[in-house]
Formats: structure tokens, C-alpha cells, sequence
């Protein structure tokens, strides 16, 4: 009896070697694979970061610029972009939907369309390129065939230096313009880049705004990445106002200064919370 329980014992143990041998042959291949994705997405980060435009070229036409950009993942649903054109200067700001890798390809598909609007279509109005913009990225998801539903918000102006005019259009993203007397926020309109119809079953047409700076200002695009993170002392979101006063409590601020600002803010405010998005925030002053 007491032998056939060693047998017993015996061969229960080799079987579980055996197993734990196996599990081992599967984590191995597991973090070989997981290695593999992450050296991928390390260098389709390196390719998008080099489609961003320099924020040392930008600098040279804003001295006075900063970009706050925080990827929630390696590579990033929210982008930027910049131009000129024939004496103007463009700046965009989107946050394409999903983030990581399906948010970066809808992030290269956003850039590719933008240069191709402005630059070789020459369209000069921000609403009509929108317009065009939210065309083109529904015939590239084939969404009129009952493609994907997949698009991005922005918020794109074209500035005048010369008259020192801001001409803007915004797919739900909001535009802030802060001067010492005044905080205006500049909304877009309720409609999405791609993604199908607005609530009448049309094409939208994207809107076209103007502001002339009388005074020297702040002008902050953004996604909203920042104002939905999780955090503070009850575990809710930033907000909207909070993130308004915040822009407007610090809009004085040397420019380095604010994006520190932002980021001690952002990270005192996110604590242990696991970051939820992706966070863009652009900044420049127009005097």
C-alpha cells in the first residue's frame, strides 16, 4: 500500500514538472511576443513623432510656444499640426478617436489629408477644410458603405500676422483666447470629423469664426484628454471649468512656465489614477 502511494506521489509530481515546464515554454513565447509589439510600437512612435511638426520651427515664427503632450499609451491619438501658406500660418489641433495604435493610424490618415487640403488643394477657409477634411476621411473608411464610424474632433485656425486675426473652425473641440480683461471661449461646432451625418441625416457644414486680438493674448488649443482624466480626492474628473480657470490662472506666465504649471497640475491631480487618455495641450502668444 505505502508503495503504490510513492508510485502515486511519484508520477503526481512528474506530471506537475511537467506542467510547470510547459507554463514556462508559454511565458517565454508570451514575453518574446509582448517584446516583439513593444519594439514595433517603439518605432511606429519614432515614424509619428517625426510627421509632428518641430516645435523649434514653430518657434521661430511664436517665440513664445509650448506643447504639452502626454501619449496615454506610446504612440498617440492626438496630434498637431503646422503650416504656412502664402503669409498665414495654420495650426491644428486634433484627438482622433481611440487612442494607441488604432488612435495613431487615424492620427497619420488626419496629417496626410491636412497637407493635402492646404497646401496642394489650397483651400483657405478653416470650415471648408473641415468640410473637406471629414469628405475625405469618409471616403478613405468607405463610411457611406457602412465602413467604420471612426473620426477625430479638431480645432484648426488660420492666423493673420499682419491684421492680427484669427480665423478658426472647430469639429467639438473649443478654442481659449485669454487677455488680461477677458477669457472667450470659441466653441465648435457639434459635429465630429467623419463618422457619419449630422442630426438631420446631412452633409454638415463646418462654420467659419473670426477674432481679432486688440490686446496681447494667450491662445490655447487642446484636446480633451486633460479635462477628462480621473483624480483629486474623490476620484472625478479634472473638468471643463476647472481646466478653464486653470488656462486663464496661468495665461500671465512665462510660457515655459505655464506648461510646468500644467504638468505639476495634471500630475498632482491624477495621483495614483491610471492616465485615461491621451493629453495635448498647445499654447502660444499673440502680441
Amino acid at each position: 500500500m505505502l508503495e503504490a502511494n510513492e508510485r502515486t506521489l511519484r508520477f503526481t509530481n512528474q506530471a506537475l514538472e511537467q506542467k510547470g515546464q510547459e507554463l514556462e515554454a508559454v511565458n517565454q513565447q508570451i514575453a518574446e511576443k509582448n517584446k516583439n509589439i513593444t519594439a514595433s510600437i517603439n518605432y511606429a512612435q519614432r515614424i509619428q513623432e517625426a510627421l509632428l511638426p518641430l516645435e523649434a520651427e514653430m518657434k521661430v515664427v511664436f517665440p513664445e510656444l509650448f506643447i504639452f503632450y502626454h501619449p496615454r499609451d506610446i504612440v498617440s491619438g492626438d496630434f498637431y499640426w503646422f503650416t504656412e501658406q502664402e503669409g498665414n500660418y495654420w495650426l491644428a489641433v486634433a484627438d482622433c478617436t481611440g487612442h494607441g495604435v488604432p488612435g495613431a493610424f487615424m492620427s497619420m490618415i488626419g496629417h496626410a489629408f491636412l497637407k493635402q487640403i492646404i497646401q496642394v488643394q489650397k483651400i483657405t477657409e478653416p470650415g471648408q477644410v473641415l468640410n473637406e477634411l471629414s469628405e475625405q476621411v469618409r471616403k478613405a473608411l468607405h463610411q457611406d458603405l457602412g465602413g467604420s464610424k471612426d473620426g477625430m474632433e479638431m480645432v484648426i485656425c488660420k492666423i493673420d500676422p499682419q491684421s492680427k486675426t484669427i480665423h478658426s473652425a472647430g469639429a467639438v473641440s473649443t478654442m481659449l483666447l485669454v487677455d488680461a480683461q477677458n477669457l472667450l471661449l470659441i466653441p465648435g461646432d457639434r459635429q465630429s470629423i467623419g463618422g457619419g451625418y449630422d442630426f438631420r441625416g446631412e452633409r454638415h457644414q463646418f462654420i467659419n469664426r473670426t477674432h481679432t486680438c486688440a490686446h496681447p493674448s494667450m491662445l490655447y488649443l487642446f484636446s480633451d484628454g486633460f479635462q477628462d482624466q480621473f483624480g483629486g480626492e474623490r476620484g472625478r474628473k479634472f473638468g471643463k471649468n476647472r481646466f478653464y480657470e486653470l488656462l486663464q490662472k496661468i495665461h500671465h506666465e512665462p510660457i515655459e512656465r505655464q506648461k510646468r504649471m500644467l504638468d505639476q497640475a495634471f500630475t498632482n491631480w491624477q495621483r495614483d489614477n491610471r492616465q485615461i487618455d491621451d493629453v495635448l495641450v498647445l499654447g502660444l502668444k499673440l502680441s
